[in-house]
């Protein structure tokens, strides 16, 4: 299963605190029923300009079946959500968990079902 999320947030702090996306990425290979074997990593990536202004974040865990990774982008608003899985999870409550996490006030979200025609 493989669940991509992009939001859109006006909290833009929330963005910024990499506490928060390390935890998010603490508490989600349990909540989707994964085995974490590997992070979390969050490291921070600048402007391009002047590596003064922080652009965001970037977090990734590594799981058994896979991996799930986050971009946040203070400056567009904006948390980007990879999850790749050999194993079915719940999407409906991992998505759940980044709108709240983060706020969001605008959500897309594609589901690929790797299973599909097996």
């Amino acid at each position: 299963m493989h669940l991509t999320i992009d939001g859109k947030t006006e909290a833009v702090g929330l963005l910024a605190d990499k506490d928060k996306l390390r935890g998010l990425l603490e508490r989600l290979p349990d909540d989707m029923g994964m085995c974490r074997i590997s992070g979390p990593f969050v490291i921070p990536y600048f402007t391009e300009a002047d590596f003064l202004e922080l652009k965001g974040y970037f977090g990734w865990v590594i799981i058994a079946e896979s991996h799930i990774a986050i971009t946040t982008n203070i400056k567009d608003g904006e948390v980007h959500v990879d999850c790749f899985s050999c194993k079915d999870f719940n999407a409906e409550l991992v998505l759940q968990l980044v709108v709240a996490e983060y706020e969001l006030s605008q959500l897309s979200y594609n589901i690929l079902d790797r299973t599909a025609g097996h």
